[in-house]
Formats: structure tokens, sequence, C-alpha cells
């Protein structure tokens, strides 16, 4: 595939999910840096010998884990995605309304059946 075609379906692909990549990127970043903390307290605990601070450090991992979670969900469902606006035109206004409600249309065979029944 040449430059172009990749360009332009990466940017389509940007441009429709590009928040969402944003926010996921920087979510699972908090969350592997948090897991490293933690890791790094629990060795710390263990070489100390404070070992009553353990339980409270799971503890307040997975709270901010759930948290950080439910935040994320809070915003995708309160933000308004972007939708397309449809604009309200006026029969006058737009050009193709004669084409959106047609006539009948006949053929010529209609046309001849018409004129022979009339007679």
């Amino acid at each position: 595939m040449s430059l172009i075609p990749k360009s332009i379906i990466y940017l389509f692909i940007w441009k429709r999910y590009g928040r969402l990549v944003k926010s996921l990127g920087i979510y699972l970043f908090l969350i592997i840096l948090i897991q490293v903390i933690h890791s790094e307290f629990l060795s710390y605990v263990h070489t100390s010998g404070y070992s009553e601070l353990a339980g409270i450090s799971f503890i307040l991992k997975w709270l901010t884990f759930s948290t950080m979670s439910l935040f994320v969900f809070y915003i995708y469902k309160k933000t308004p995605r972007e939708t397309e606006t449809k604009q309200s035109v006026t029969d006058e206004d737009d050009p193709f309304h004669k084409l959106r409600s047609p006539r009948e249309l006949i053929s010529k065979g209609d046309a001849i059946l018409r004129i022979k029944a009339l007679k």
C-alpha cells in the first residue's frame, strides 16, 4: 500500500477514535504506574518489616483502580459524541425538492390505454 491511502486510513481512524485512544492510553499508563509504585512499596514493606501496611496498600490500590475506571466511564457517558447535525432546509431553498417528491410517471403504453379507456 502506498503512503497516501495509509495516511488517509490513519487519519480517518484517528478522527473517529482519537479521543478514545488518548484517554485509554492515559488510563493504561496510570494503571501501570500505580502497579509499579505498589510493587515498590511492597518490597519496601517486606525489607523494613512494617507488614501491617501491606493490607492497607492493597485496599488503596484497588480503590484507586475502581475510582479511575468509574471516572473514565462517567466521562464517556456524560460527554456527547460527535454527531452529524442535519440542517432543516425549507422547500423553497431546497433545489432537490422536486426530485424527492416526483409526480407519477407513466409509460407510453399506459398513456395509450388511458386514452382508449376514455373514448
